[in-house]
């Protein structure tokens, strides 16, 4: 169900974060649509990452306006299968149409590294997806007015005043990647207008060590989806430390600092780090191929995606002859 998550996270992570290596090359291609095609076959293979598609001057979105689709080469990269964007909907006639994207080698990958690539590289996996409470029709507020408030704890500090309005809580987490259950961890109350998470139990001390998320969107709507917290778990390889560091606090910054910039070209409603970590090299508990290497240096990053899954609610409804066999 959530493939097409990870293809977005690559293709952006391709896209927009930088390689150590410079790997890949930049290519335009234009096109005229006609009214009736969809699919426009992209002219260099492999095609590694879509950077911009604007159709008439307008910017359009990977897995919002189009779908994507890389191709493949063979294993010299000299030959193998053209890779094409595919609007959901035809571009109409004499309508200019300019894909800007990378082709050749790239180092971000839905998998682990082969024992022949070349560092360093990148990789991601999904570890869950479990559903939100909301569902289809049920009023919920608008995701993507969200607000994250860190705070620090003492050991014994348990109320902490949120910086702006609220409405319902997102994700709360102590120590951040442990998260905490409403009613049963944590109460939220209100004082002179300002809201407050009272913790059951003070957390631990620690630098911003408490996250909150929540929406501060006042105006209530309905959803016509399910939404979901994806997780994902960001590997970055290499066979020097210092470079694994460095890539992994760059990976961070980007995610950070322009993450609304960032997960709006994904459509996805927002993204967080839950947590960093060193996995240290343990020749015994490798893959044989991963054997053959020296000692590989390796980061984890894991990240949390909020995601709605929409449908039309029409798709929903049932007739009146089902109604009256489902009552029958």
């Amino acid at each position: 169900m959530f493939g097409y998550i990870t293809k977005s996270l690559i293709n952006a992570f391709r896209a927009y974060i930088t390689d150590p290596n410079s790997r890949g090359t930049s290519m335009v291609d234009n096109f005229v649509g006609d009214g009736t095609t969809t699919q426009f076959t992209l002219t260099k293979i492999p095609v590694s990452a879509i950077s911009s598609v604007t159709v008439n001057g307008v910017e359009k979105f990977p897995l919002v306006d189009f779908d994507i689709n890389f191709g493949s080469r063979n294993i010299t990269g000299s030959t193998g299968t053209a890779g094409y964007i595919d609007f959901d909907d035809a571009p109409a006639d004499t309508i200019a149409i300019i894909v800007t994207y990378k082709y050749g080698q790239t180092w971000w990958y839905p998998d682990f590294p082969r024992v022949d690539v070349t560092y360093p590289r990148g990789s991601i996996r999904q570890i869950a997806a479990p559903p939100e409470t909301v569902g289809i029709g049920q009023a919920a507020y608008n995701l993507k007015d969200t607000q994250t408030d860190l705070f620090s704890g003492d050991g014994e500090t348990t109320s902490f005043a949120l910086t702006e309005g609220f409405t319902r809580i997102a994700l709360v987490q102590t120590p951040v990647g442990s998260e905490q259950t409403q009613v049963t961890d944590f109460t939220i109350s209100i004082t002179s207008g300002v809201y407050y998470i009272n913790f059951r139990t003070a957390p631990v001390t620690g630098v911003e060590n408490i996250s909150v998320a929540y929406y501060t969107d006042e105006d209530a709507g309905y959803v016509e989806g399910n939404r979901y917290l994806v997780a994902f778990q960001i590997d970055l390889w290499s066979l020097s430390p210092i470079q694994r560091d460095e890539m992994t606090e760059n990976f961070a910054n980007i995610i950070l600092a322009k993450r609304k910039e960032f997960f709006r070209k994904i459509n996805f409603l927002d993204i967080y780090i839950t947590n960093i970590r060193d996995i240290p090299w343990d020749e015994n508990n490798q893959n044989a191929q991963s054997k053959k290497w020296k000692p590989i240096y390796r980061k984890a990053v894991d990240i949390a995606i909020y995601i709605e899954v929409t449908r039309e609610i029409a798709d929903y409804k049932i007739s009146e002859i089902e109604l009256t066999e489902a009552l029958s």
